[in-house]
């Protein structure tokens, strides 16, 4: 079985079009969405920073992420990891920001997710379209 993955949306229709489209790659990419009750390998939060609360739901719903699946990793995309990318590398757990932008080897990527638990995640900002390339 390949690795599993959730996926958690704050935000508006483009998160949510971002999201889906995440997760049918990871899919088809062999990886399987984790069910409701389950532990993920990876947890992907697509975070909003339009208002001060879109904000602070996005920086809650990564550290529950981090505390309710501590053997699995964590990453942050969407506007806010596009906007303040170092404020999220402040959160403890987090193990990867990934922008609109940069570009970086997938592998790299992946392997920094698995590296950085209980750690900062790396100062390298990875682009969020090179996480559907994470092999199961």
């Amino acid at each position: 079985m390949g690795k599993t993955f959730r996926i958690i949306t704050l935000g508006c229709k483009v998160n949510q079009y971002e999201s889906a489209f995440l997760s049918e790659s990871l899919v088809k990419a062999g990886c399987v969405q984790a069910g409701a009750d389950e532990q993920a390998d990876i947890t992907i939060v697509n975070t909003c920073i339009v208002t001060q609360r879109a904000a602070y739901q996005s920086r809650q719903a990564i550290r529950r992420a981090v505390r309710e699946n501590p053997a699995g990793s964590v990453a942050a995309v969407g506007c806010y990891a596009q906007a303040l990318p170092e404020e999220l590398t402040r959160i403890r757990g987090l193990d990867l920001v990934a922008d609109n932008t940069s570009r970086a080897e997938s592998r790299g990527s992946c392997s920094a997710m698995k590296r950085g638990k209980g750690r900062r995640p790396s100062p390298a900002i990875f682009a969020r379209t090179r996480l559907l390339s994470i092999s199961p």
